[in-house]
């Protein structure tokens, strides 16, 4: 979450009209999802939330820092849906690490990893979404891959920044 102003901020830019999130005041977030975390995560101070729209679903975020730990917890319909753990690239596993290693090395001209998570998600298996600077085909852009636990590419998506607009 160290980059996830920047990536968010990315997201608002690109004008993805698939997906929009907004700042959620704490009083307008159930009790059932303040209770998960409360039992979770004991003596947590600082919780900020989120309102995300994907096409007709409504889903609530909270993220925080629960020790060392930034977290991001995902719900949908008061249920956990999904856990995002940052993490530093040299936390992955050496073998995972050597598979993205090899990846990136294979279909990027140049790289730069500008962000790592842990991603946990209900009744799938957890993945890493690695987020990059990189050059592939003499362009140069941001785009999100999605790991599973090995390091093998399940998904890359680049990320379109497009220019905001202002009002005169």
């Amino acid at each position: 979450m160290k980059y996830s102003l920047l990536i968010l901020l990315g997201f608002l830019i690109s004008g993805n009209v698939f997906s929009q999130e907004k700042r959620l005041n704490s009083k307008l977030v159930s009790k059932e999802i303040k209770s998960y975390i409360s039992t979770n995560y004991p003596a947590l101070k600082k919780v900020k939330f989120y309102q995300e729209k994907q096409n007709d679903s409504i889903f609530i975020e909270a993220e925080f820092n629960f020790g060392k730990e930034e977290i991001e917890l995902k719900f949908f319909n008061n249920q956990l849906i999904e856990k995002e753990t940052d993490l530093e690239f040299n936390e992955i596993p050496e073998q995972a690490r050597n598979n993205i290693k090899n990846y990136l090395a294979t279909e990027y001209t140049t790289h730069k990893i500008t962000e790592c998570n842990f991603v946990e998600k209900t009744g799938m298996k957890n993945q890493y979404e690695i987020y990059i600077k990189g050059k592939k085909n003499n362009k140069s852009n941001f785009f999100e891959i999605y790991l599973d636990e090995m390091g093998n590419c399940i998904k890359t998506v680049e990320v379109e920044l497009k220019p905001i607009q202002t009002q005169n």
